[in-house]
């Protein structure tokens, strides 16, 4: 077996693999979001500090009410300052199967864009693949 077809299958396996990767995270998102159940939370504060790379970032605490009427308190990060404000109203998530895990935002904005760029390298891969095996 020459180079370039070994090459090429190596880009179809990679573009392959890119597109079933995509697969694997909508399906598990919209597992989660079927049966995730919603909670209200509220941001109780906005603390900067340094990551490991020494570049300013924010970890906001917020409070929650879990489905058995507990308040609970989970931090996240944020890149600005203005991301959270105190007092904000946060719309949350929970997974029922893991009660104690933190809640996650109710959007799926980040999804989409990794799910984008996952898609878009997978035709890119599967793509040059294809042209390569054409032209022989």
């Amino acid at each position: 077996m020459d180079t370039q077809r070994i090459g090429t299958l190596v880009f179809l396996a990679i573009g392959l693999g890119l597109f079933a990767g995509v697969t694997l995270m909508v399906r598990s998102s919209n597992a989660f979001h079927a049966r995730a159940i919603p909670v209200s939370g509220v941001v109780l504060e906005v603390a900067d500090f340094r990551n490991q790379t020494g570049d300013l970032s924010y970890r906001v605490i917020f409070e929650w009410t879990a489905p058995d009427g507990q308040k609970r308190q989970s931090n996240l990060y944020a890149q600005t300052e203005d991301a959270y404000s105190v007092g904000e109203k946060l719309s949350l998530l929970i997974d029922p199967q893991s009660p104690d895990a933190p809640p996650v935002g109710a959007g799926r904005g980040n999804l989409w864009l990794a799910v984008g760029i996952l898609g878009i390298l997978g035709v890119g891969f599967a793509g040059i693949a294809i042209k390569v095996m054409l032209r022989r």
